[in-house]
């Protein structure tokens, strides 16, 4: 679970008081909210969630001879204080381990609140066996009932896409969704593919909505730049660019998803690009990525200056040659092939995702992995 912030410079240097932790479910004036409290020493933190809309909202304060103080705040560094923007939150513990206390805004308005702890071992989740929400449920409680909670939508009526038919699930009032499929598979394997874009799904709403907890005016957008589905492959390509409350700058990351439809199994860039028969290593161990720097990548160059001699020539601003930006490529599989961007820093963002940069379904067919089976244009 995230970690308390601090008020001040000098507390975060020397507060090493062991911080409680309280997960609370309750009612704020007529609406049900979720809340994680954190005490620390004499510092407090509260975030929180609607259940209509599982988008954390937090505040900061201290702790007092009566209770809870704490508010919306932002911190100017300059000269040192914070200063209340928008709401504030009063609570009491009482002797039955409930929390009372009154939510207010700037402007006078005010709620009660009642608040009781929350036993996550009481929750049935519907997705309890899903990677995501065991870690959840392990290590991020507060994580496991807002997953648990997500306001979602689905599509009425699937689409079709030649035998396959699927729908799309959404994270209620927000541009964030991801497709499952309804037709076109057995119905084991069609619930082992879900099963993985749930996980997914799952992953990428609780992202959204948490991208709200800390200081200043969030903004996150999240888009699907690639759907390619076959009767053989899916693949999905999920692009974030976030500016959350907070953080010193605006960042973004790439999501890809390609599934194997015949085996259900998650896609490794080798089994497409099969460029050396070294053995690969447990992918994100350091042997990988030594494996990846000192034998594929440079093979990848290889075969990327092969198709693509003009754009792979080197340049100052954006040298496509360089090795290393090919240890860890994003990569996704399109009505052209298998698309495949180098990873560059992020001042140098721009350089990433050429339009050029794809192997063509006949250069992959030719090198695909013989032992894997996978099934291409």
């Amino acid at each position: 679970m995230k970690q308390l912030f601090l008020l001040s410079v000098a507390v975060l240097t020397i507060n090493t008081v062991k911080a409680q932790d309280y997960l609370l479910k309750g009612t704020l004036g007529r609406s049900t909210v979720v809340v994680d409290l954190i005490v620390s020493g004499g510092d407090a933190e509260v975030t929180y969630f609607y259940s209509t809309t599982c988008t954390d909202i937090t505040l900061r304060g201290l702790k007092t001879s009566g209770g809870i103080a704490v508010y919306a705040t932002h911190r100017s560094f300059l000269v040192g204080k914070n200063y209340d923007t928008s709401e504030s939150i009063i609570l009491k513990q009482n002797p039955d381990k409930s929390w009372t206390g009154t939510w207010a805004d700037k402007k006078g308005k005010k709620q009660p609140m009642l608040l009781a702890p929350l036993d996550v071992a009481t929750i049935k989740h519907p997705f309890a066996d899903l990677p995501v929400v065991r870690q959840f449920k392990a290590t991020e409680p507060y994580e496991f009932v807002r997953s648990y909670m997500l306001p979602v939508d689905r599509d009425a009526n699937p689409t079709n896409k030649g035998k396959l038919k699927f729908k799309y699930i959404k994270l209620r009032g927000t541009s964030v969704k991801l497709l499952f499929l309804t037709e076109g598979l057995e119905s084991a394997m069609m619930a082992k593919v879900n099963n993985m874009m749930i996980n997914k799904f799952i992953e990428f709403a609780c992202s959204y909505c948490s991208c709200a907890a800390n200081i200043g005016a969030p903004s996150y957008e999240y888009n699907i730049e690639n759907l390619y589905l076959s009767e053989n492959i899916l693949s999905v390509y999920v692009t974030f660019q976030y500016f959350c409350k907070g953080e010193p700058h605006a960042d973004g990351g790439e999501e890809p998803i390609n599934i194997d439809l015949k085996t259900g199994e998650e896609l490794e860039l080798e089994d497409l690009l099969y460029l050396s028969k070294v053995a690969v290593p447990e992918p994100g161990s350091a042997k990988w990525f030594a494996y990846r720097e000192k034998v594929y990548a440079p093979q990848l160059v290889a075969l990327l200056q092969g198709l693509h001699p003009k754009q792979m020539a080197y340049k100052e601003d954006c040298n496509y040659n360089g090795v290393k930006l090919w240890v860890n490529p994003e990569w996704y599989i399109n009505d052209k092939g298998l698309y495949i961007s180098p990873v560059f820093p992020r001042e140098i963002a721009p350089c990433r995702n050429p339009e050029w940069s794809f192997v063509p379904f006949k250069v992959v067919n030719e090198r695909k992995n013989p032992g894997k089976k996978i099934v291409l244009p």
